[in-house]
């Protein structure tokens, strides 16, 4: 079956959404990010804004964004691959790992956040957050060989 020009759209727009998070969360580390977290504010990036707001501030935190980042560039980047027709093997696995990666990310920042801020829980936005999230799963799902095009 071949696959419409929404598909394609869907399937840039993530690698892009992918390798800005990732990068973004790297580039966490600057002075700027620091202070910001300390005084309580968001990044802007969901994997940094997430993670800290579930597990604090500490040397785990820093650790798990870093890991989260280069797991989002290496599965922006592998999408990118993929479209562009470079036929790599391990593609498919590779996705299919981060499409359990993202899985993880959503319940750590959909559920088990809201379940932790139900002082200030406001369902609108969280709809939305997870609806976009699930945007980006079903676009990994399409991406992926293992569930066809």
């Amino acid at each position: 079956m071949r696959r419409g020009l929404g598909a394609y759209i869907i399937h840039v727009a993530v690698a892009l959404y992918l390798l800005a998070d990732g990068v973004l969360g790297l580039a966490e580390r600057s002075v700027w990010q620091r202070v910001r977290l300390a005084a309580g504010r968001t990044t802007g990036n969901e994997i940094v804004d997430t993670l800290t707001q579930v597990f604090g501030t500490g040397d785990l935190t820093r650790t798990l964004i870093i890991l989260f980042s280069v797991l989002a560039i290496g599965g922006g980047l592998f999408l990118l691959l993929e479209l562009f027709g470079l036929k790599i093997r391990a593609v498919g696995v590779i996705i299919l790992i981060f499409l359990l990666v993202w899985l993880v990310f959503i319940v750590l920042s959909d559920l088990v956040n809201a379940f932790q801020n139900t002082r200030n829980f406001q369902f609108l936005p969280w709809i939305r957050v997870l609806a976009s999230h699930l945007v980006v799963l079903g676009a990994l799902v399409t991406a992926s060989r293992r569930f066809g095009d």
